[in-house]
């Protein structure tokens, strides 16, 4: 980092999170060695009932941010509440995700729910230089442009 004149950088906690690693220990062990120079970003198995304390736990140990995809949904009657608990307890979501899966009426329903929560595209939606959103062609439009 001092090499290339950086003075922080986000960890991004490795895979997909509905099958990723959950084993934090690295990036908590690199935070330690090094203070004040990394954020963290963890993933959470929302597929199990515990995800939402989970995520409560790594905020509580420094995280900043959750990886999530725009698909991913918590179990039980509160489908968006690993999303709810991220905006509350003021993380930003990481998300992973294609153009389609961004551009679609269940991402734009999600996001419409949680304003005010920053949500980073990653890997610029899988899209490369050709790709625009289906529905938006090259300049925001319905629904994006309210965003």
């Amino acid at each position: 980092m001092t090499l290339n004149q950086m003075d922080h950088a986000v960890l991004i906690q490795h895979g997909r999170p509905e099958q990723g690693t959950y084993d934090h220990s690295y990036l908590y062990e690199c935070d330690k060695r090094f203070p004040g120079k990394f954020n963290i970003i963890v993933m959470v198995d929302s597929g199990k009932k515990d995800s939402v304390r989970k995520l409560e736990e790594h905020r509580e140990k420094g995280a900043v941010g959750v990886r999530l995809t725009t698909t991913t949904r918590s179990l039980g009657p509160d489908r968006f509440a690993i999303w709810r608990k991220a905006a509350e307890i003021d993380m930003v979501v990481s998300c992973m995700g294609t153009v389609e899966g961004f551009s679609s009426d269940q991402f734009a329903e999600l996001v419409s729910e949680f304003p005010k929560m920053p949500i980073i595209i990653e890997h610029l939606a899988g899209g490369g230089e050709e790709s625009a959103f289906p529905r938006n062609g090259k300049a925001s439009a319905a629904p994006y442009s309210k965003f």
